[in-house]
C-alpha cells in the first residue's frame, strides 16, 4: 500500500499563494465592518445615502466580477492569464482602499455622496481585478486534487486571519473616531 504522494508545489509556494488572501480579507472585512459607520458618523451622510453607496458598489460587483472573470480567462500574458492581474492590480487595489477613507468631513452632502460612490466603484473594480483572478488561480497552479485541497486549506487559514485583522482594525478605528 502506497502512502500519499509528496506535494509538487512547495509549502513555501502554497503559503505565499495563501498570503494573497490576507490582504483581500483585511480590506473586504474592514470595508464591511466599518464603511457604513464611516459614511454616517464621520462623513455625515444619512443612513439611507450611506446604504445607497454600498448598494451601488454591490450592484457594480454583479456586473464587473463576471466581466473580469471573462477577461482574465481570455488574457494572454508572459506572466500568465491570472497572475498579470495580481501583478498590476495589487498597487491600485491598495491605493483604492486607502483613498476610500479620505472623504473630507464637512463636505456638502451631494459632493460627499458623489465622492463616496466614485470611490466605492473604484475600490470594487480594483478589488475584483485582483480578487477574481486570485480566486481562480488554484486550478491554474495544479490539476492534482490533493494539492488543490492543500492550497485551499492554506488560503482558508490566512483568510480567517485576515477576517480577524480586518474586523479588529475596524473596531480599533471606530472606537477612536466614534
Amino acid at each position: 500500500m502506497e502512502g500519499p504522494a509528496a506535494p509538487c508545489i512547495p509549502t513555501r509556494t502554497g503559503v505565499g499563494y495563501a498570503a494573497g488572501d490576507l490582504g483581500l480579507s483585511i480590506a473586504y472585512f474592514a470595508f464591511g465592518f466599518f464603511f457604513l459607520f464611516y459614511l454616517t458618523d464621520v462623513v455625515g451622510l444619512s443612513a439611507a445615502l450611506a446604504g445607497t453607496v454600498v448598494l451601488i458598489g454591490k450592484l457594480w460587483d454583479g456586473v464587473n466580477d463576471p466581466l473580469i472573470g471573462i477577461l482574465s480567462d481570455r488574457t494572454v500574458s508572459p506572466y500568465g492569464r491570472k497572475r498579470v492581474f495580481l501583478r498590476y492590480g495589487a498597487v491600485p487595489f491598495a491605493l483604492s482602499f486607502v483613498v476610500l477613507w479620505w472623504i473630507p468631513a464637512g463636505t456638502s452632502t451631494v459632493l460627499a455622496f458623489t465622492i463616496a460612490i466614485l470611490l466605492v466603484l473604484v475600490f470594487a473594480t480594483t478589488y475584483s481585478l485582483v480578487g477574481v483572478p486570485y480566486q481562480a488561480l488554484v486550478p491554474v497552479m495544479t490539476t492534482d486534487y490533493d494539492e488543490r485541497t492543500r492550497l485551499v486549506a492554506f488560503k482558508a487559514i490566512l483568510s480567517a486571519v485576515g477576517t480577524i485583522l480586518g474586523g479588529g482594525i475596524a473596531l480599533v478605528v471606530s472606537s477612536q473616531v466614534g
